[in-house]
């Protein structure tokens, strides 16, 4: 694979899981949590009903066929973790485009979630992500904060 495709592919993931979400569950340690009281930085995505997949038959193969998806209510992040958020959460920066307000970037999936689950830990929240090796699973009734699953995109 040549550099500049893999930078490409590296930046473009960055966007897809530099996002986080939270579930819109009671939470007792921010009771005040409300649709119009969102989480600071987060917005409110409403839950529904909607068609997943390849609706134009223009797509791959892998988004056939078509099914129906209902999603939960969920906050999500209203921006991108910066690179400061993200090295005062994990102690370290490892992008290579350097600004304390830009994306973080040049993480993993694997760095992400520790990430969501560090974050969560640090504000009294509980986990959502049981990272045993390379056996991860995500607990969605957990209060802390998690990613997006494909269905919420």
């Amino acid at each position: 694979m040549s550099k500049r495709l893999f930078s490409i592919l590296t930046l473009s993931l960055v966007i897809i899981i530099a996002f986080f979400a939270i579930n819109c569950e009671d939470n007792p340690t921010k009771s005040n949590i409300s649709p119009d009281n969102p989480p600071e930085g987060m917005v409110y995505v409403e839950g529904g009903t909607y068609t997943m997949g390849d609706v134009w038959g223009v797509g791959d193969s892998d988004e056939t066929p078509t099914h129906e998806v209902t999603v939960s209510s969920f906050y999500m992040s209203k921006y991108e973790v910066t690179q400061q958020q993200y090295q005062s959460v994990m102690g370290e920066n490892p992008s290579d485009f350097d600004g304390e307000n830009n994306p973080v970037e040049d993480v993993s999936w694997y760095d992400a979630i520790e990430f969501c689950n560090k974050l969560s830990e640090q504000e009294g929240l509980t986990p959502c992500y049981n990272i045993d090796g390379e056996n991860t699973t995500c607990d969605f009734s957990a209060n802390g904060y998690r990613l997006p699953t494909e269905a919420e995109w």
